[in-house]
């Protein structure tokens, strides 16, 4: 992917939407480039990323990353600025990126958040939280906020339609439109298309198969670590059962999608 930013160091947690003027601006926060998104960290995280994307900024136009600390107890007094990295667009990106370093003595425990400027209008801003690294390994799974089983199937059927048409049409493009944000960042449609050449010669219409049939869910739907909803299940079809399991990201409200894996069983 062409980096159309001057840039420090980058990326991914909590989707976040807001406009400075004409630009909008989408920013995720994550351990790392490829990892999962995350609005929890250990105060022993190394680094932690902001990895967004933008929409309307123009040649030469000034990008602040400014990391705050909300309230991180005797620490800081409250909303202390952390850190700030600012660089020069070269127009929009769909990688641009700010990253913060561990203190030598670890993070604070306490509530913080990103924000990102653009000139000196905020275009957004992404909340996030540090505990002690016990605390985050002893966090159980989440299992609220599931949504109801109709809305899990109509979720599984736009997804597989989407996926068959990407097939039939061996191009992945409007497929990668629709994915959530954070997979955008680490794949494109001809990468996806080359994971997934292997169902090209199939021969199985996806695509007729979900509009047919219902989906059965052999597992119960959960959101587990770093809020990432996880649906799997098949299809009854003969003699091939197609077998999918999905996993999703709230974004602006809205789940989407953020992993596939479709497979055919005998």
């Amino acid at each position: 992917m062409k980096r159309l930013f001057a840039l420090f160091i980058a990326a991914a947690v909590a989707a976040s939407v807001a406009r400075a003027g004409d630009v909008k601006i989408k920013a995720v926060l994550a351990t790392g480039p490829d990892d999962e998104p995350a609005t929890t960290f250990a105060s022993n995280t190394p680094k932690i990323f902001a990895l967004f994307r933008s929409k309307g900024l123009q040649e030469g136009d000034k990008v602040r990353g400014v990391w705050i600390g909300e309230d991180v107890g005797d620490a800081a007094p409250p909303n202390t600025k952390i850190d700030e990295k600012a660089l020069t667009a070269e127009g929009d990106t769909d990688d641009g990126v700010f990253a913060i370093s561990k203190p030598t003595k670890g993070w604070p425990v306490g509530k913080y958040r990103v924000e990102i400027y653009v000139g000196d209008e905020l275009a957004t801003k992404v909340k996030f939280t540090i505990k002690a690294p016990e605390e985050t390994e002893k966090e159980p799974e989440k299992s609220g906020e599931v949504p109801e089983e109709t809305e899990l199937k109509s979720m599984t059927e736009a997804s597989l339609l989407s996926f068959g048409r990407a097939v039939k049409k061996k191009d992945f493009s409007k497929f990668y439109e629709d994915v959530a944000s954070v997979w955008q960042k680490q794949t494109s449609p001809e990468k996806l298309a080359e994971v997934f050449s292997e169902f090209f010669d199939k021969g199985i219409d996806l695509p007729s198969v979900v509009k047919d049939m219902e989906p059965i869910f052999n597992h119960p739907a959960a959101i587990g670590a770093n809020d990432v909803l996880l649906i799997q299940g098949y299809y009854p079809t003969k003699p091939n059962r197609v077998i999918f399991k999905l996993k999703y990201l709230s974004e602006e409200g809205e789940w989407k999608l953020f992993g596939i894996d479709v497979n055919l069983k005998e």
